[in-house]
């Protein structure tokens, strides 16, 4: 098949926009001029080799260029798994258990404990002059006492929606992850914040536990690190706890484990020393995705 140029114009204007975005792979005119599919799956391999982000989305084939040549339904699967990865970005239930917050798309849904559609409302970047595609929601978090949500975002802020329907610890002390890997305390009330612990990779996932006096925080290398926010004689001390297979973007600490699932399409259920308690694989289910998010019921 022949291959058709794309307009220069169309070039200098994507390189100018999307550029902006998108370091690797950079956004050459031969990159541009290859069919889309095949430009995306470039930035899908990016992605993967410097963030670790999608690792195990993919497998080894469907990142070859030949899995996509002349071949749309396979061009058809490989956008439907990303899309599909990328659609839910953020889920969160309020401590009382009355309320449950879901972001897709930049847009927060809010359902009552009977599933209902409560309320809904758009996120917004952190100034007007930029496009809403400027950002994306990166994680959500209610209140200790249910009335209030705040949503973290890729342009780094963080604002704190009232409802009436990161993680938020009691005595006013807001959780959040940073791009570099640091784990910070915000506080409310003063509008303050310090850092507790910088990990070695950007931070995908946080979660606390059930007295919520200690976090996990789960980050782009595999790693699972606890911190010890107050000491309840348990014995268990800060640090790294386990490096899982890939980015544990989906991270739960309930009374009976810690569970992980991620791009690869397996959820392992650890103890609070790392060790596999139990694990399950969907990577060999053909309709089966990677998990981008975990939560667990407050009751």
């Amino acid at each position: 098949m022949a291959s058709v140029s794309v307009d220069p114009a169309i070039i200098k204007r994507t390189q100018n926009t999307l550029g902006k975005l998108i370091n690797a792979p950079a956004l050459t005119e031969k990159h541009l001029n290859r069919p889309p599919v095949q430009f995306i799956q470039d930035i899908a391999k990016a992605i993967t080799k410097k963030t670790n982000f999608l690792n195990g989305l993919y497998s080894d084939m469907e990142l070859t260029s030949d899995y996509l040549q002349e071949n749309r339904e396979n061009k058809t699967l490989f956008i439907k798994k990303l899309v599909t990865a990328a659609q839910v970005s953020a889920i969160c239930f309020s401590p009382n258990g009355q309320k449950l917050g879901i972001c897709v798309d930049r847009v927060v849904q809010l359902y009552d404990d009977l599933g209902e559609l409560r309320d809904r409302f758009a996120t917004k970047p952190i100034d007007f002059k930029y496009e809403r595609s400027s950002y994306v929601v990166t994680d959500m978090a209610f209140s200790p006492d249910s009335t209030a949500l705040a949503v973290a975002q890729s342009d780094n802020i963080v604002f704190v929606y009232n409802v009436t329907t990161l993680i938020w610890l009691p005595d006013e002390q807001l959780i959040f992850g940073l791009a570099d890997g640091k784990i910070r305390s915000g506080n409310v009330k003063k509008n303050k914040s310090h850092t507790l612990f910088t990990g070695e990779q950007y931070a995908v996932a946080l979660t606390a536990n059930v007295s919520r006096k200690a976090i996990l925080s789960g980050h782009s290398d595999g790693a699972i690190c606890r911190f010890i926010i107050e000491d309840e004689g348990t014995g268990d001390k800060s640090g790294l706890i386990v490096r899982h297979s890939c980015p544990p973007c989906a991270l739960v600490w309930s009374a009976h484990g810690i569970v992980v699932g991620g791009c690869d399409r397996r959820v392992v259920v650890y103890s609070k020393d790392g060790g596999i308690l139990q694990q399950f694989d969907y990577s060999h289910e053909p309709t089966a995705h990677g998990f981008g998010v975990g939560i667990c019921d407050p009751t």
